[in-house]
C-alpha cells in the first residue's frame, strides 16, 4: 500500500523543488546575507529579528531559522526542542537507541541525536537510564559486541527525566556541559 503524502511533504519533494527553480534576485541575496550574518553572530538576537522579517524570497529559510531557535534551551527546563523530543519518545516506553536516533522529528541526523542521547544519559544526574554502552562515536560502531549491546539497550526516563518532561525541574540546576 502506497503512503500518500501531505501537502507539505509533496512540496518538499526534490522534483517539486526543481520545478520552482528561478534566477536569484536581489531580494534572495538580501535574505541570504541577513541569514548568514545572523548565523555568524555570538548571540541569537539577529535570528529573532530575521524570523519577523520578510523571508518570502527563500521559502525554506523561515522554517530553518525557527528550528534553530527551538534548539535554544527553554527558560523553564533548559531543554532544547530535540531533548524534549527524545524524552517524549522515550517516555512512551519500549524504546531502543535505534528508534531514537532515526526519529524523523529532529533537525539532527543520527550522529547528532547520538551525542544528545549520550548527554542526557551520561550527565551527573541522568535524565535517561538503560543505555548499556557508549558514547555514540565511530569506535562504538567498530566494536561489534559494544555496538550490539548499545543497540539492545532499553531506554527509559529516570525520575529526573520525568520531572524535566513534566516541566517541574530545570536541567541547568545540574552540572551539564552542553557546549
Amino acid at each position: 500500500m502506497r503512503k500518500t503524502r501531505s501537502a507539505n511533504e509533496a512540496s518538499d519533494h526534490p522534483t517539486t523543488i526543481a520545478a520552482t527553480a528561478r534566477k536569484v534576485g536581489a531580494s534572495d541575496l538580501d535574505a541570504a546575507v541577513r541569514a548568514w550574518r545572523a548565523d555568524c553572530e555570538t548571540t541569537p538576537a539577529d535570528f529573532f529579528g530575521l524570523v519577523e522579517s520578510d523571508l518570502d524570497a527563500l521559502p525554506y529559510l523561515r522554517r530553518t531559522v525557527v528550528s534553530l531557535l527551538d534548539e535554544l534551551p527553554a527558560s523553564n527546563t533548559a531543554l532544547t526542542a530535540t531533548e524534549r523530543l527524545l524524552l517524549s519518545v522515550i517516555a512512551l516506553g519500549d524504546v531502543s537507541p535505534g528508534r531514537v536516533l532515526r526519529h524523523p522529528g529532529s533537525i539532527h541526523g543520527p550522529w547528532g541525536m547520538g551525542r544528545i542521547l549520550d548527554r542526557l544519559a551520561a550527565c551527573p544526574v541522568p535524565a535517561i537510564v538503560g543505555l548499556l554502552d557508549g558514547p555514540f562515536e565511530p569506535a562504538l560502531h567498530d566494536a561489534e559486541a559494544r555496538h550490539d549491546r548499545y543497540r539492545r539497550s532499553g531506554l527509559s526516563l529516570s525520575p529526573f527525566g520525568r520531572s524535566l518532561l513534566d516541566g517541574t525541574d530545570d536541567f541547568s540546576r545540574h552540572p551539564i556541559h552542553r557546549w
